[in-house]
């Protein structure tokens, strides 16, 4: 990449790559389970520490190992494993946006219910 798109294409890569990772924290932080919460923290940690490895290689920090890029290198297995935990990290992520949407209609539902009852009626 940095041979082809220069700085600001590693940049771009980069910020994308972590993009991904603190985006799974986000999600982990409004996950309604603890297990959606460990998956989601265990797919940040993957993606940043597969990313540091790799980044650590290239750069001749660390030893080669073999560890690739995530979403970028090329190796069948590595993708459609990543392409699958992302895909884990998008059902946690819907869970979550039903959960919350299912509140709201709750919320929503017992508000009208309350102002029905009351003596004061609201004139729309």
């Amino acid at each position: 990449i940095a041979e082809e798109l220069g700085f600001f294409g590693v940049l771009t890569v980069l910020v994308l790559l972590f993009f991904i990772a603190f985006r799974a924290i986000h999600i982990a932080n409004h996950a309604d389970s603890h297990f959606g919460m460990f998956v989601s923290f265990g797919i940040a940690s993957q993606i940043m520490i597969q990313t540091a490895i790799n980044i650590g290689a290239m750069s001749g920090w660390f030893p080669g190992t073999g560890v690739t890029l995530p979403l970028v290198s090329y190796g069948g297995t590595s993708l459609i494993m990543m392409m699958g935990v992302l895909g884990v990290l998008s059902s946690i992520s819907m869970r979550n946006r039903h959960r919350e949407a299912t509140r709201r209609e709750e919320i929503r539902v017992k508000s009208e219910e309350n102002v029905q009852r009351s003596s004061l009626h609201v004139v729309r």
